[in-house]
């Protein structure tokens, strides 16, 4: 995922661990992290990583940072994906997300780890990075657990975070969803992308966002700074996801409704609301609104995002089967929006022509969702085959085109799709049979088929 992460929040007291929570309405509120949630795929700037069925994770692509994890391999890039070995054998990776140089994965004891670039406290474990001919990273296998850092008697205390559900990277930051409901970010907070009141400041700790810090936990409320009222705390809501650009941070609330904090300019509305904001600094319940309706986008159950642009499921037919529509915000001067236009919309837009969509992913210039049917389709940049249909143009593709294989037949049975800078992944699943496929610019291998030219065309993984 490029400039990107998504995350899930589920609360206990809510989920069951064999299905599916619905209110009294029927319609999806959370689910079991065991399905589409926990993402088995994800793809970086120029890397990609895949977790097999059996919790062992590979990457390939590029690695000027050690994004791929493995420190005994010291390559510029790797055309066919190494192994990333583990800081913990104990452990097996349950999902994974990769940032623009640097990759994050959620262990099987809770743990969240990090490795690649780490210059704005990517890694967030709380230490200073390490320095590799004036780069800095860390290596997978010493990637110790991500931390959250607090003061006692002047005394500041790193404590590694055990219970996170999920993990999510954006460019240069990112966030943890934990079993009680709380969201940390941690990393750049250039954008006032940590949600925590606080620009300028990057953390190379695990910080809480304001308005979802988690039950038990009062913090002030930024709005009521100059009084002397005491009493005067931040709310606290639950989330059902986040996504990230390289500017701001979306989140799905658990009413369905999304919410948007961070950086906007006037050529990347990524906020989603009609009223124009460069910066909100925290969640202030400023929801994404249906560019029709000029009301709330409802019933969202997925969000993704890359550098300008958002997008997002929505189950608009049957309520609670995780089924829906593609809305779409930002810029949209290649129809990354997918409304058969070149207009920036400042509101959600329909995409055209889905409406069983299981997941969506944003790349730059171009977006991607799953289908019910297995399949992938495409809309946006066609530039080096982003579209995966055997077309490379200077011309968009301004509605949804159905990825092919080398074979050049429609790729089925996809689960997952995740797209990068002018790459893209998805993993199928056949009959129990887990393969991934890569299409679009492989300059740094990060098709992971063992070549580095270009395909028009999804090609299968060399594992």
């Amino acid at each position: 995922m490029q400039h990107k992460f998504v995350l899930f929040l589920a609360f206990f007291s809510l989920v069951s661990t064999t299905g599916a929570y619905a209110d009294d309405t029927g319609f999806f509120t959370a689910q079991n992290l065991s399905d589409q949630f926990q993402n088995r795929i994800s793809v970086g700037n120029a890397h990609s990583c895949f977790i097999k069925d059996d919790g062992v994770a590979s990457c390939w692509g590029k690695n000027d940072f050690m994004s791929l994890g493995d420190s005994s391999y010291t390559q510029s890039y790797s055309a066919r994906p190494r192994l990333v070995p583990l800081y913990d054998n104990s452990e097996s990776y349950v999902s994974i997300t990769a940032g623009f140089s640097h990759t994050c994965a959620v262990t099987s004891n809770g743990h969240g780890r990090c490795w690649g670039y780490d210059a704005y406290g990517n890694n967030g474990n709380g230490f200073k990075n390490t320095l590799y001919n004036g780069k800095k990273f860390i290596n997978a296998d010493t990637a110790k657990p991500v931390v959250y850092s607090f003061e006692n008697n002047g005394i500041t205390q790193n404590i590694e975070l055990t219970d996170i559900l999920q993990l999510g990277a954006g460019k240069n930051h990112n966030c943890a969803v934990l079993h009680n409901g709380a969201v940390e970010c941690w990393g750049n907070a250039s954008n006032w992308e940590l949600g925590n009141n606080d620009s300028g400041t990057n953390k190379n700790y695990a910080v809480a966002v304001l308005g979802y810090h988690g039950p038990g936990v009062n913090l002030p409320n930024p709005e009521c700074a100059n009084t002397c009222n005491q009493s005067c705390v931040m709310p606290n809501y639950m989330g059902l996801m986040v996504a990230g650009t390289n500017m701001n941070t979306c989140l799905v609330r658990l009413d369905n409704k999304i919410e948007c904090w961070g950086t906007e300019s006037s050529d990347a509305p990524v906020n989603g609301n009609d009223t124009y904001s460069d910066a909100v600094h925290y969640p202030q319940s400023r929801f994404v609104l249906d560019s029709i309706t000029k009301t709330p986008l409802e019933k969202a159950f997925y969000v993704a995002a890359s550098s300008f642009h958002v997008c997002s499921v929505v189950d608009d037919d049957i309520p609670g089967d995780n089924v829906g529509s593609v809305y779409c915000w930002g810029t949209n001067d290649n129809s990354q929006l997918g409304d058969n236009t070149k207009t920036d919309q400042i509101m959600a837009v329909k995409v055209a022509g889905i409406s069983n969509a299981t997941m969506v992913d944003c790349g730059e210039k171009f977006s991607c969702a799953v289908t019910t049917d297995g399949e992938v389709k495409c809309w946006g940049s066609q530039i080096v085959g982003r579209m995966g249909n055997g077309v490379s143009s200077e011309a968009v593709q301004f509605v949804p085109s159905a990825v092919k294989t080398d074979a050049q037949t429609n790729l089925s049975n996809a689960v997952e799709v995740s797209l990068g800078f002018a790459h893209a992944c998805a993993y199928t699943n056949n009959n129990g049979v887990s393969d991934v496929y890569c299409w679009g610019q492989n300059t740094s291998g990060q098709l992971g088929n063992g070549s580095t030219a270009n395909s028009l065309y999804a090609k299968k993984v060399a594992f």
